[in-house]
């Protein structure tokens, strides 16, 4: 009996020795693994725990993209409308509504065709305003009436003639194709588009460095010498500036290089309202009026940053109001 409990005891040993081995070299890989993993990491970096991150940067720029890809063409499909007129107000004013609440009954169009508009460029101003630059290829259709085109003239005291209806002329049919650009700011606030200020004719490609602002910086100017100073340089800066006059636009300009103004297709016919605000020497002006092109009337603004030097006032910058 004492060989066989001695046998028994030896055997349970090697079992337990056995186990520990077991557990011991077990415990030995885990240590190695988990040695490797902070040596991996230190190494590489945890970049699992940055795709979350990723993803959500990745996400929102898709957002920001989308999200001005379709303002843009809101812009365009706003600025086809918004030139494009048969000569019926009605239906003029009813395509324009529904893509803005402003009043357009200011405009006088004569009849006029969209070929094509294009993005030139685009500005976020905040983050639910977009700046949209387009250029817009219009034709204005000239037609006589209907009495010019189909009806034989006779002089009084003859008798009409048996001749064939007269053929319309080329230029009684004239088309006038001219290229356009325009500033459009557009409302893209919780996924709903709206038209937030009338189109401004700007300069090709389009100024880029715009700063227009909500509310002037400073205080109104009263009624003196010097408000008047100041509305007669906007106002004559104004009509410089539609109508190419490089000439007038240096003698009041600071750095004397007009890089930005229009080829003189344009004229302004009211200036209705000039306000003006004051800030440390700095005046801070809006003017609104209307521009005639080719008879057809549009509502545009301008807006100034002017400083005094030597008694002199000087526009140091200007910039298409878009607001």
């Amino acid at each position: 009996m004492k060989n066989a409990d001695e046998k028994s005891i030896k055997i349970t040993k090697l079992s337990k020795q056995y186990k520990n081995k077991i557990i011991t070299v077990i415990l030995w890989i885990c240590l190695g693994f988990l040695i490797l993993r902070g040596a991996g990491t230190i190494v590489r970096g945890n970049s699992i725990n940055l795709k979350p991150f990723k993803d959500k940067i990745t996400q929102n720029i898709d957002k920001k993209t989308t999200k001005e890809n379709k303002g843009v063409a809101f812009a365009e499909n706003f600025a086809t409308e918004y030139f494009n007129y048969t000569g019926d107000d009605k239906d003029y004013y009813e395509r324009l509504s529904k893509y803005s609440t402003l009043d357009f009954s200011r405009s006088k169009l004569n009849n006029m065709d969209v070929n094509y508009v294009n993005r030139v460029d685009t500005k976020w101003q905040g983050d639910n305003n977009l700046i949209v630059d387009l250029k817009v290829k219009v034709t204005e259709i000239k037609i006589k009436s209907f009495l010019a085109k189909f009806i034989t003239p006779t002089v009084p005291g003859t008798t009409p003639s048996n001749s064939p209806e007269p053929t319309v002329e080329p230029d009684e049919n004239k088309q006038l194709t001219d290229i356009l650009y325009v500033r459009i700011p557009v409302s893209v606030e919780n996924n709903n588009y709206k038209i937030i200020g009338y189109p401004t004719f700007i300069n090709n490609p389009g100024i880029k460095n715009d700063e227009s602002q909500r509310k002037l910086p400073g205080e109104s100017l009263k009624e003196n010498k010097e408000k008047d100073e100041i509305e007669n340089l906007v106002k004559s800066f104004i009509n410089g500036y539609y109508n190419g006059n490089k000439t007038e636009l240096s003698y009041f300009l600071k750095n004397k290089n007009p890089t930005n103004y229009l080829n003189g297709e344009y004229k302004v016919k009211d200036i209705s309202k000039i306000d003006i605000t004051k800030k440390d020497e700095t005046y801070y002006v809006v003017a609104t009026y209307q521009v005639s092109y080719n008879e057809s009337l549009f509502d545009n603004g301008m807006e100034f940053k002017i400083i005094k030097e030597q008694d002199k006032l000087f526009v140091e910058e200007y910039n298409s109001v878009i607001n």
